[in-house]
């Protein structure tokens, strides 16, 4: 982080959203109030590269739809809970989800606003392997097998179904995906002993990849 960044947290900040999202007028103070009271300096090179990703994805609407949507509460409340997940984001991969999800919400009715709250917070509690299981699970629901092998391979680089702990893994996480409604997970039987990713995606997990724009392409 450079000197500037340390020493002018809050100034740096504020001027990094209006010169990358200056079609959003009421950015600026909503920053400002989130840099200076909560956020620490460390996580504010995160904040800034939100802004660089969510700016370009908003160049591609029309800055007075943006600022026409911006001025209902319910789309700031939306900005706001994705500026604080922003500073969570450890990949820009996921900064990337969070501003998908974003401007889909922007595009949104005013009634679909608290869905987009629901699968922002959803993917607040789901982890990198999370997402990896999910997207299997949905391509190979809709019956795209090269992508879902794709995705097993991914899987299994990272947990080795031959490895009882990563096994027990997997199964635990469909569950935890399972509570969260995303999938309806099936207890481990005699018949799927072969297979350790046997869970169903739920419209809910199919909803969350088509809002943060990732199905596997």
């Amino acid at each position: 982080m450079n000197e500037d960044l340390q020493n002018k947290p809050v100034d740096y900040v504020v001027s990094s959203a209006k010169g990358i999202l200056g079609a959003i007028p009421v950015f600026g103070p909503l920053v400002a109030e989130l840099v200076g009271n909560v956020i620490p300096n460390q996580r504010i090179d995160r904040l800034v590269k939100f802004f660089q990703i969510l700016g370009n994805k908003l160049q591609h609407l029309e800055k007075e739809f943006v600022e026409y949507k911006m001025k209902n509460e319910l789309f700031i409340d939306l900005l706001e809970d994705c500026l604080w997940a922003s500073t969570r984001a450890l990949t820009d991969e996921r900064k990337e989800y969070i501003a998908n999800l974003f401007v889909q919400g922007l595009k949104a009715e005013k009634g679909e606003l608290l869905n987009h709250k629901k699968l922002l917070q959803i993917l607040n509690q789901i982890d990198e392997i999370d997402l990896l299981i999910l997207i299997f699970l949905v391509n190979k629901y809709n019956k795209k097998i090269d992508v879902a092998e794709d995705y097993r391979q991914k899987i299994y680089s990272v947990l080795d179904p031959e490895n009882p702990n990563s096994k027990e893994l997997i199964y635990t996480r469909q569950k935890f995906l399972d509570s969260l409604g995303l999938v309806v997970a099936i207890n481990m039987t005699d018949e799927t002993e072969d297979e350790i990713l046997f869970s169903k995606p739920r419209a809910l997990a199919i909803m969350l990849l088509n809002e943060i724009n990732n199905y596997g392409k």
